[in-house]
């Protein structure tokens, strides 16, 4: 139910969560506890943050008919991440960061959410 909505999660309380779900309230509490937040309250606060810091799956809204409206719109929020993070760059510091990579006898690489896949090439 989450990832159908998940920018949507803050405008629902967890009992209409649990009636969506066919699930009970219970189960929308242990579930949350083992996401790591306290309690619902505080995963509907963290939505909204996640939103405003550009997460994709947390900017589109979603249309199960509209797969090509959805498409278009997951690849401008990544264009826009991207150029939002390279028009941050300072020219000097990423020179220097570049070069001492290049200097580096092994550069290790983590990589978290979107940036998963490329750590491990």
């Amino acid at each position: 139910m989450i990832l159908s909505f998940p920018g949507d999660i803050a405008s629902y309380t967890a009992v209409e969560l649990a009636k969506m779900a066919g699930i009970s309230n219970a189960a929308v509490s242990r579930f949350v506890h083992k996401l790591g937040f306290r309690n619902y309250e505080d995963m509907k606060r963290h939505a909204p943050d996640l939103r405003s810091e550009g997460v994709p799956n947390y900017l589109l809204e979603k249309d199960p008919t509209d797969t090509v409206g959805q498409i278009a719109r997951h690849v401008h929020f990544g264009q826009q991440n991207i150029a939002e993070t390279f028009a941050s760059l300072d020219p000097t510091e990423l020179a220097a960061a570049a070069q001492g990579m290049a200097d580096a006898g092994k550069v290790v690489f983590l990589g978290m959410r979107n940036g998963h896949f490329l750590a491990n090439i």
